[in-house]
């Protein structure tokens, strides 16, 4: 299984002093135990999964 992630660092504005978090870029037809091995695999205390919008309107910027 292919799935492009990207470790970023979060809560600070210089590099590597910020908490790192691991972001699925794209985790569409991923199961929930997928998901739970693949936050392990990463070995961060948060991981994050892009899946695409629920409602139409989540994808337009200010609701519009």
């Amino acid at each position: 299984m292919k799935r492009r992630f990207c470790v970023v660092d979060v809560f600070s504005d210089r590099a590597l002093l910020g908490n790192p978090v691991a972001v699925v870029l794209d985790a569409q037809g991923l199961d929930s135990a997928t998901m739970q091995r693949i936050a392990r695999w990463t070995n961060l205390s948060e991981t994050t999964f892009v899946l695409p919008p629920g409602a139409a309107a989540a994808s337009r910027a200010n609701g519009r």
